[in-house]
Protein backbone atom coordinates (compact mmCIF):
# COMPACT_ATOMS: atom_id res chain seq x y z
CA UNK A 1 0.00 0.00 0.00
CA UNK A 2 1.14 3.47 -0.83
CA UNK A 3 1.15 5.89 2.10
CA UNK A 4 -0.40 8.95 0.88
CA UNK A 5 -1.04 12.65 1.98
CA UNK A 6 -3.35 15.42 1.40
CA UNK A 7 -2.06 18.84 0.71
CA UNK A 8 -3.29 21.89 -0.38
CA UNK A 9 -2.82 24.05 -3.50
CA UNK A 10 -1.00 27.37 -2.20
CA UNK A 11 -2.33 29.11 -5.31
CA UNK A 12 -6.09 28.21 -6.18
CA UNK A 13 -6.41 26.14 -2.22
CA UNK A 14 -7.84 22.76 -4.36
CA UNK A 15 -6.91 19.82 -2.00
CA UNK A 16 -5.55 16.65 -3.37
CA UNK A 17 -3.83 13.43 -2.58
CA UNK A 18 -0.08 13.16 -3.19
CA UNK A 19 2.68 9.83 -2.85
CA UNK A 20 4.51 10.51 0.16
CA UNK A 21 7.65 9.19 -0.96
CA UNK A 22 7.58 11.21 -3.73
CA UNK A 23 6.87 14.20 -2.62
CA UNK A 24 7.63 14.75 1.27
CA UNK A 25 11.00 15.99 1.90
CA UNK A 26 12.15 15.28 -1.44
CA UNK A 27 13.49 18.46 -3.91
CA UNK A 28 10.36 17.88 -6.53
CA UNK A 29 7.51 19.84 -7.08
CA UNK A 30 3.78 18.82 -7.25
CA UNK A 31 1.56 20.03 -10.15
CA UNK A 32 -2.44 20.83 -9.00
CA UNK A 33 -4.87 19.00 -10.94
CA UNK A 34 -6.93 21.76 -10.56
CA UNK A 35 -5.19 24.96 -11.93
CA UNK A 36 -1.31 23.64 -12.72
CA UNK A 37 0.53 25.40 -10.16
CA UNK A 38 3.85 23.85 -9.34
CA UNK A 39 5.37 23.70 -6.07
CA UNK A 40 6.70 21.60 -3.38
CA UNK A 41 5.64 20.30 -0.22
CA UNK A 42 6.84 23.08 2.16
CA UNK A 43 4.69 25.37 -0.02
CA UNK A 44 1.79 23.55 0.31
CA UNK A 45 -1.11 24.76 2.87
CA UNK A 46 -3.38 22.85 5.18
CA UNK A 47 -6.11 21.23 2.83
CA UNK A 48 -9.45 23.27 3.85
CA UNK A 49 -12.70 21.12 4.03
CA UNK A 50 -15.10 22.03 0.71
CA UNK A 51 -11.85 22.17 -2.03
CA UNK A 52 -10.76 19.81 -4.52
CA UNK A 53 -10.57 15.76 -4.31
CA UNK A 54 -10.08 15.63 -0.29
CA UNK A 55 -13.98 17.37 0.11
CA UNK A 56 -14.97 14.54 -2.13
CA UNK A 57 -13.60 11.67 -0.29
CA UNK A 58 -15.02 12.98 2.88
CA UNK A 59 -18.89 13.98 1.26
CA UNK A 60 -21.84 12.56 2.51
Amino acid sequence: MVDMFWVGCPKCRGTFCAATRDFKGQDREMICPFCSHAFKDTEGVEPQEGTGAGWLKTAK
